[in-house]
């Protein structure tokens, strides 16, 4: 049983400290994660924080065929897709000012979990591809999700999740090479 699984069973057992280990053990990971959905950090904080108050108020179980993590996140992602469905209509506009500011806690929040300018510009470069190929590098490199963890939290079969993964370290590594990140000749 994973440290996440854990404090969730003591949390819902009545251990409220065991709560706040798990916000902070998944804030901040789940807040980068929904940001690459809304391209919006204080948006991505709020749906965070709201699944975290759905699992306090609602104290919802989770099925023992994915770990805490991959449960959380899918949580996550469709609060971010019910976000992304009902504000489509301002796809359109301009940035403003909250997200121009962001940029800032943006970068914050990457130096805190990428130290390091190799992983910085990783991280950059992921920023780059398209969203599904985000999500999916995102998933299993930076939050340790097995492929089979990754299809259910994106609600994709485990092919689709390999064939996925397979382009997007393609065009990853395209996309490195052509910076000269990480040619080592």
């Amino acid at each position: 049983m994973g440290e996440g699984e854990n404090s969730y069973r003591l949390f819902m057992n009545g251990d409220l400290k065991a709560f706040e280990e798990l916000v902070v053990l998944y804030r901040k990971s789940l807040m980068l994660f929904l940001n690459g959905y809304v391209h919006s950090l204080s948006v991505a904080e709020d749906l965070a924080s709201d699944v975290f108050l759905d699992l306090y108020v609602h104290k919802i179980h989770f099925s023992k065929n994915a770990g805490f993590k991959t449960f959380l996140f899918t949580i996550g992602r469709n609060k971010a897709v019910d976000y992304l469905r009902k504000n489509s209509h301002n796809a359109n506009t301009p940035l403003d000012e909250n997200k121009i500011s962001s940029f800032d806690d943006i970068s914050k929040l990457e130096d805190e979990l990428f130290e390091g300018e190799r992983k910085k510009a990783l991280y950059l470069a992921l920023n780059e591809l398209n969203s599904d190929y985000r999500a999916v590098i995102h998933l299993i490199y930076f939050e340790d999700m097995s492929n089979k963890d990754a299809a259910k939290t994106l609600k994709k079969s485990q092919k689709q999740i390999y064939n996925i993964l397979y382009r997007a370290k393609q065009q990853l590594k395209n996309s490195l090479e052509k910076e000269q990140i990480f040619n080592e000749k």
